[in-house]
């Protein structure tokens, strides 16, 4: 039994996600989400659903939760909403110290971030840019998930998100400067990270990459073997 661990379980990609995953054979999803509001929502997409404020959490407290995992998927944050404080208390702090816990915990094979396209550029943004702090979080996380986790990954920088159906194909190696008026569908990104964690060829060829992604026209599975 593969067990991945969605942090951000409640978000509309971890939604997406977790429900993908648990059609697949031998695969158990935990859902990590904040309110016990949400449990009976997350429980629907199939995961089993637990409750943790990864905001507060401690590297202690997910070890607990990564025990017995094998790949850990980050989508959780605070989306650039409320106080820069909360912003990078979620975005920057907590991720890294999840990377910190996955590296005490033996056995998992891969930690997946959720980024975005044109993280890499963030320190080049304006101070007055409305994701200005956003950027600069999900940066330094990404940063330190490259140089300095020691961990196995792989980072997921998806262009715009947008709810449109799932085309099931991608345009995979975008650049920030082609991603004007495009998107990339959350339902994509879902079946792109499941193809990433259940097809042993993605897997091994996604290792230490960002896979940079717009809708497009190559089926995803078929982009993820190509990197």
């Amino acid at each position: 039994m593969t067990v991945t661990v969605i942090l951000g379980g409640h978000g509309r990609v971890g939604l997406l996600i977790a429900k993908e995953l648990s059609k697949k054979e031998d695969n158990e999803v935990v859902s990590i989400f904040r309110n016990p509001d949400q449990t009976a929502e997350v429980a629907a997409t199939g995961a089993i659903p637990k409750i943790m404020n990864i905001e507060s959490a401690t590297v202690a407290d997910f070890v607990e939760v990564f025990k017995g995992a094998d790949f850990i998927v980050w989508t959780a944050g605070a989306g650039g909403k409320g106080a820069p404080s909360r912003t990078y208390a979620i975005d920057r702090d907590a991720a890294i110290r999840s990377m910190q816990a996955a590296r005490q915990v033996i056995g998992i094979k891969r930690y997946v971030m959720i980024s975005y396209l044109g993280s890499a550029n963030a320190p080049q943004l304006d101070p007055t840019h409305p994701l200005y702090h956003y950027g600069q979080a999900k940066h330094a996380a990404d940063k330190y998930l490259i140089e300095f986790s020691g961990l196995n990954y792989t980072i997921v920088n998806p262009g715009h998100l947008s709810d449109d159906a799932a085309s099931k194909k991608l345009e995979f190696h975008a650049k920030p400067f082609n991603a004007k008026d495009r998107t990339a569908s959350r339902e994509n990104v879902a079946l792109l990270v499941t193809d990433l964690i259940t097809d042993e060829k993605a897997l091994n060829h996604t290792l230490g990459k960002e896979v940079e992604i717009l809708d497009g026209d190559t089926p995803i599975l078929e982009g993820l073997r190509s990197l």
